[in-house]
């Protein structure tokens, strides 16, 4: 049972943001200890960080609730700088010092025809060095965001490479989750792998694990930009043979975990939960079909999300945008 999840002060070690949660949870107890477990999650771009502990009944300590990554008490709302993670040696925190809360970045403002420098307090407080009241436009660009940037460049010129491969696009969502993971999902696991009983396999290219605990797991596969998503026939516009086809293996590994025994050997081995996922299949580019015949198609497949390269471009370009538009409109 989750004991506590709030955001914390730290940003994201891999994209930068401010949006990593802190969560607590009692994992599932033996007879004679406890399971604690501390795990960080960022909802910008999905990084997941987990930790466990296992406690003997009647010996803990105020340390066990201490996070391995943050050090924040679990059972209170701020951070215990004070204290250390090193569950060992009981005693090694008291002696340190906290670390001060109030933290200092400097900017640079556009004011006019001139550049100021900006003091910005992570409270949300700015105050231009030269004392000028007035309220300027700042831009400046944080680790995170470079990073996104420069994986946006990266996947469109990957787009516009006919000579990239399935292979490419799945190693590319590896190492940029955020690409597709949205507020719904919390990891990305990638080809997992559905053993039947004959033994035979079955791989899709990627389960997606939800943020809440309560729900289960979804399906997705990935294929080429080059792979066409509409066609039209007889002045009738649909889905092509490379959906129909994405689907009808989306549907196979669906119908996998029809069946309660394999529903527990995915769990046991991986531990994720699934039964009747969505499914969700990146295909393709978007081309010239207007919003009408786009939702008149998607009609006939409700049961398929199509997501094309050019929306996730575009999604991603939005997301950079509003990050630059964020650090923008300061106020001395």
């Amino acid at each position: 049972m989750t004991i506590l999840s709030i955001l914390i002060k730290d940003p994201c070690p891999v994209c930068g943001e401010r949006t990593v949660y802190c969560e607590f949870d009692d994992g599932e107890p033996t007879s004679s200890d406890n399971v604690f477990v501390f795990t960080h999650d960022c909802r910008s771009c999905g990084d997941h960080r987990s930790v466990s502990h296992v406690v003997g009944y009647g010996q803990e300590t105020a340390l066990d609730w201490i996070c391995d990554f943050c050090g924040r008490d679990c059972f209170k709302t701020a951070p215990r700088n004070a204290l250390s993670s090193n569950r060992n040696d009981p005693n090694q925190g008291e002696s340190q010092p906290p670390v001060e809360d109030e933290q200092e970045w400097l900017a640079l403002a556009v004011a006019g025809d001139r550049i100021k420098i900006v003091s910005l307090s992570y409270d949300g407080t700015y105050r231009l060095l030269d004392g000028l009241e007035h309220q300027h436009d700042i831009l400046y660009l944080t680790p995170g965001m470079l990073a996104l940037q420069e994986a946006i460049e990266e996947l469109e010129e990957m787009v516009n490479d006919s000579r990239a491969r399935e292979t490419d696009f799945q190693k590319f969502f590896e190492e940029h989750p955020y690409f597709i993971l949205n507020e719904d999902y919390r990891q990305l696991y990638s080809h997992v792998v559905l053993t039947r009983d004959e033994g035979s396999t079955l791989i899709p290219d990627f389960m997606l694990e939800p943020v809440e605990r309560s729900r289960l797991c979804d399906l997705l596969d990935i294929k080429c930009p080059t792979a066409r998503v509409f066609v039209l026939k007889k002045n009738r516009i649909r889905f092509s043979a490379a959906v129909a086809e994405g689907r009808a293996q989306l549907l196979e590994y669906s119908r996998y975990f029809d069946e309660k025994k394999h529903q527990e050997r995915i769990y046991r081995a991986y531990g994720l939960r699934c039964w009747r996922p969505r499914m969700f299949l990146i295909i393709g580019r978007l081309g010239p079909i207007d919003a009408f015949q786009r939702r008149f198609v998607e009609t006939s497949m409700e049961d398929l999300q199509v997501v094309t390269y050019d929306g996730i471009l575009k999604k991603n370009k939005r997301r950079l945008e509003r990050l630059r538009i964020g650090k923008m409109m300061l106020k001395s």
